[in-house]
């Protein structure tokens, strides 16, 4: 009694619930549900379809899952950075899997060493661009890297009004990233500046500890996504043409996977779920208080 639920569970919009209940109600000339104000009531024609079509539609369902249940598993193995397994795809791959059931998956988080070994992995969402013969390498959504930090560190007692306060600051990072303080910092008339650095081995600890207020990271929008639409980062002052725009990841493939349906099928899926992420709320620079 509920297009909302029905929608959730059919992955669905709840208009395109009512759109296709208004679509059955006109072929079948009667009104199924009594529209209130808060919930849906069957009418006495809406009753007796369902009484009529539940064993049917039960039928269809029992078949679909002997079906599946039938189809042998595929393995497909997968490796990506820790930090865009964790933050990114980690919590979008149930998605995936309940639409191919079929599928297993291997996560290797491993570090790249920049060149594919093929054999060990399908495919690789890979940190920078790699290359290598056979292989069919496509860039991902761009990502804007900014300085990020946590509000708290904006109420502290030395503000952020330009780059030279910056030396006031402990400035965070990650070691294997793309876009580094040091080269900010150059094209930014800071080459010259002296702070302290807090360096780790992944995007995550780095975007973590700025959470904490431990000092000024230097992240992409991606990751830190849902530490900006929150509101525990921020960028510390507005630096909006200092932001770093551009693809840092890429999908690697060997020419002799792409056809494999569960390469394409995970390929088709990733640059749906991409798409989406370039729709992704801006980030906001925020003024000292």
């Amino acid at each position: 009694m509920s297009f909302q639920l029905a929608a959730r569970e059919l992955h669905l919009t709840p208009s395109a619930v009512s759109h296709h209940i208004k679509a059955l109600e006109s072929y079948l000339g009667q009104t199924l549900f009594v529209r209130l104000n808060r919930g849906l009531r069957l009418t006495t024609a809406g009753t007796s379809y369902l009484s009529l079509v539940r064993d049917a539609l039960e039928k269809i369902d029992e078949a679909g899952f002997l079906v599946r249940e039938r189809r042998p598993t595929e393995l497909l193995r997968i490796r990506s950075g820790p930090s865009f397994a964790e933050k990114w795809l980690l919590p979008r791959l149930p998605a995936f899997l309940v639409e191919n059931p079929h599928i297993e998956m291997q996560i290797d988080t491993r570090s790249a060493t920049g060149v594919f070994r093929f054999g060990e992995v399908d495919l690789e969402i890979h940190y920078g661009r790699i290359e290598g013969a056979g292989l069919i390498v496509e860039p991902l959504c761009a990502e804007t890297i900014l300085p990020l930090c946590s509000p708290g560190l904006l109420r502290g007692p030395n503000p952020l009004r330009s780059v030279d306060d910056l030396a006031r600051h402990t400035l965070i990072e990650s070691e294997l990233a793309a876009v580094t303080w040091s080269t900010w910092l150059a094209q930014h008339r800071g080459s010259g500046l002296n702070a302290p650095r807090l360096r780790f081995d992944r995007s995550t600890l780095a975007i973590l500890a700025a959470v904490y207020g431990m000092g000024i990271a230097l992240e992409g929008d991606l990751l830190a996504n849902e530490e900006l639409l929150s509101g525990r980062l921020v960028t510390p002052f507005p630096l909006r043409d200092t932001a770093v725009s551009g693809p840092l990841r890429y999908l690697a493939i060997p020419e002799s996977n792409v056809k494999v349906p569960i390469v394409q099928s995970f390929r088709e899926w990733l640059h749906r779920q991409m798409q989406s992420a370039m729709h992704r709320a801006p980030v906001k620079p925020e003024e000292n208080t």
